[in-house]
């Protein structure tokens, strides 16, 4: 790559796609906070992004920017549901908030059990996902416990505590079907679920597995070792493995119409994935080189633009992305 166009510090990109390469200038979001190191530390309700700093949730984009929420104690995860609902996890306490436009107002604090003579490791809650069907929320935590929590008109509640093989939980993701969800640990077991029902386990790698994403009967892991692996629940067998990075991926986000995903990892690469339809072909769609920046979070914000949080860095990046032709292999 020739070290005349890595031109990162002028705030322009090089993009590498499978058949050109070009340098475009990016766009950024000035930021009144930076970004903690976090597994999946970006989260977008189509209007703002809310991310971690440290022990406070900070918000971006919106014409209504919420105020940061501050809290005693860091903060884990945190993610939109819908537009008008936050959720968030500290090492003591999973939050549910309510957003009307102009404030949040608080539903639930949920304290994260303790048990007896163990690490506060084991108190940390982290992975956020909601079925649609049930209209319940997920919530991972460092026992291997799934909280599940059911949102009601103006409230939510504890339902059930569900503890299947996993250890550690790094992440949770729901499939559109609104009953299916897989959960991932830090040996790289996934293990999928239909609603309170555990199915089946895809085996541990050894490394763990930080993000996932669904796309039909596809649940997409991005592991610690810069590995995607994409597995099958309808045939429980794993389709394809990826070597996608050359250091630890933070984070993966599906493109929420295409068969399409993007990853960021501490290699300081963005990366764009395609496929055809069934998970199959699968291909390096774009490639960009973030220079400096450590890559903490990613979102679609758009069907042709990925938002790019990154570490101790206060501002977000926006970054076009040319979908034409993806769904058409």
């Amino acid at each position: 790559r020739p070290h005349t166009k890595r031109r990162t510090r002028e705030k322009w990109w090089w993009v590498m796609t499978a058949s050109s390469s070009e340098v475009i200038k990016r766009q950024t979001v000035a930021l009144a906070a930076s970004p903690s190191l976090a597994f999946n530390n970006l989260s977008h309700n189509g209007a703002s992004c809310a991310f971690i700093h440290q022990t406070e949730v900070h918000f971006a984009g919106a014409p209504v920017v919420p105020t940061p929420v501050v809290g005693a104690h860091p903060v884990m995860s945190v993610k939109w549901l819908r537009t008008s609902m936050l959720v968030y996890s500290t090492t003591v306490a999973i939050t549910f908030l309510s957003w009307d436009g102009a404030k949040f107002t608080e539903l639930l604090s949920f304290p994260i059990p303790d048990r007896p003579v163990t690490p506060l490791r084991d108190r940390v809650a982290r992975g956020i996902a909601l079925l649609q069907k049930s209209n319940s929320v997920l919530v991972g935590s460092a026992t291997g416990a799934v909280f599940m929590f059911h949102i009601g008109q103006n409230s939510v509640q504890h339902a059930h505590t569900l503890q299947g093989p996993c250890g550690i939980i790094c992440d949770i993701a729901a499939a559109a079907d609104g009953t299916t969800w897989a959960c991932a640990d830090e040996s790289g077991c996934i293990t999928v679920w239909q609603d309170t029902t555990q199915l089946f386990s895809f085996p541990q790698t050894g490394h763990p597995c930080v993000s996932l994403a669904f796309y039909d009967d596809c649940v997409i892991g991005a592991y610690s070792s810069g590995h995607v692996r994409v597995f099958s629940t309808k045939t429980k067998s794993k389709l394809v493995e990826i070597t996608a990075h050359s250091r630890c991926i933070n984070a993966v986000a599906m493109h929420p119409t295409l068969p399409m995903f993007a990853t960021v990892a501490e290699d300081s690469f963005v990366r764009v994935w395609s496929f055809a339809a069934g998970c199959k072909d699968f291909r390096q769609h774009e490639s960009i080189d973030a220079g400096h920046l450590l890559l903490t979070g990613v979102q679609w914000s758009g069907n042709d633009q990925l938002t790019l949080a990154a570490y101790d860095t206060p501002e977000l990046v926006l970054l076009p992305v040319d979908s034409h032709g993806v769904g058409q292999q």
